[in-house]
């Protein structure tokens, strides 16, 4: 529990540690603090704790896709895995000249069989790897329900049903 103390301004319980933390990653210029580092940014982006038979899914919205490849570096590091193995793999979609000043280019990130939506992660209350570290914010983890009522808000969006 977090507590304030009124007569010295201090906080104790978790946010100290909080703080005490971020400070020492702020001063961190060792390998040795990128680990503790990592593990306070994680804490942002929580997710409630579910089972690993619930019915969850990412939807993309693709409009918004940069193309960047965070996702795709981020579950290769979570998993270990090889350089030529995915989780989820950015593909390229154009550019071509569809009329005018229209032209079709578009990124999208396809979830591979390997992908287990990061179970262990979940499990602990995080986001998937490759939804925490998005850049464009363009990855949504969810129940299947919840992502697929968001299809109907706009055009350009794609929900990946993971098992």
């Amino acid at each position: 529990m977090t507590e304030f103390n009124a007569q010295n301004g201090a906080l104790n319980g978790a946010a100290a540690d909080a703080v005490n933390n971020a400070q020492e990653c702020a001063a961190a210029d060792t390998v040795n603090n990128v680990e503790k580092c990592t593990a306070a940014d994680d804490t942002q982006d929580t997710v409630q704790a579910v089972a690993p038979s619930a019915n969850y899914g990412i939807l993309v919205d693709y409009e918004w896709c940069t193309g960047c490849h965070s996702c795709e570096v981020a579950c290769q590091m979570e998993h270990g895995l090889e350089p030529d193995r995915f989780g989820v793999k950015l593909a390229e979609l154009g550019p071509w000249q569809i009329a005018g000043k229209k032209w079709q280019y578009a990124y999208v990130p396809l979830f591979s069989d390997q992908c287990d939506l990061c179970q262990e992660r979940v499990a602990l209350g995080k986001l998937p790897s490759c939804v925490h570290h998005c850049q464009a914010a363009c990855l949504v983890y969810g129940t299947l329900d919840e992502l697929s009522a968001n299809l109907k808000t706009k055009t350009k969006q794609t929900l990946f049903a993971l098992k």
